[in-house]
């Protein structure tokens, strides 16, 4: 199947969609005996990653241009990097400092965040951001009825169905991944408080002086969020008082 066919008929190859999954370690020094250890990266076929490009380019440009990204969102983002997210949390903490407030930086850790991210929910949420009929039809092609087989020398395990993921290594998948994560800014913001990201590091900035009972907030930004995407696996990773 050509690109163009892939494009008139809103389908991505079958034969692209059998991956193979490289584990590689993801941590200093970590436990080899620890699947949680391993960042899973998909290789794929040369002809579907030329063809990801071209739709991620359309995406991005789409999502940009009518302002759907998060704002708050450094990863994955043209013109943004970590370093911004450093910039965005240092000034958000000193502007509470200067006023004389306590802050306290709450980091959440998203767990194989993109191995947790629900189909449905994400069509929900392109629907939302204005990516509909053939291009979201294009993109649920792209991500149902795949396989992938585990590569760990010299073994290969046997190819199994993927249900609920997106796979690393594909260069569209971290412009799905913050479509994905779209939501919990917008509810974040309905608390007033300052939120920054880079990929699935996300930091939250609070006034203990103002918000003395973090706790409970942090909790029930939680139990909202979770409801709109249940299979994220989101907990709390460190709480900094400064």
């Amino acid at each position: 199947m050509s690109i163009n066919i892939s494009f008139e008929t809103a389908t991505f190859p079958e034969s692209w969609k059998n991956a193979k999954i490289s584990a590689l370690f993801k941590k200093p020094l970590p436990d080899p005996k620890d699947l949680k250890n391993y960042r899973p990266i998909s290789l794929l076929p040369v002809p579907a990653k030329i063809l990801e490009k071209i739709v991620n380019r359309q995406l991005s440009h789409h999502l940009e241009e009518n302002n759907t990204l998060d704002p708050s969102q450094s990863g994955f983002h043209s013109n943004q990097s970590s370093e911004t997210a450093l910039i965005a949390a240092f000034n958000d903490i000193r502007t509470l400092l200067d006023k004389g407030e306590t802050a306290a930086l709450i980091l959440l850790d998203l767990s194989d965040a993109f191995d947790t991210v629900c189909h449905h929910t994400l069509r929900t949420h392109l629907h939302d951001g204005g990516i509909r009929d053939k291009a979201q039809d294009w993109i649920t092609s792209f991500l149902t009825e795949s396989t992938q087989r585990v590569r760990l020398p010299p073994f290969l395990s046997e190819a199994t169905k993927t249900i609920c993921r997106i796979p690393q290594g594909s260069s569209v998948s971290p412009t799905l991944f913050n479509v994905y994560m779209a939501p919990l800014s917008k509810i974040v913001q309905s608390y007033n408080l300052n939120f920054i990201s880079y990929a699935d590091d996300t930091q939250l900035i609070v006034s203990l002086t103002k918000d003395p009972d973090t706790a409970t907030l942090v909790c029930d930004l939680f139990h909202k969020y979770t409801h709109i995407n249940p299979v994220l696996n989101m907990r709390l990773r460190r709480l900094i008082i400064i």
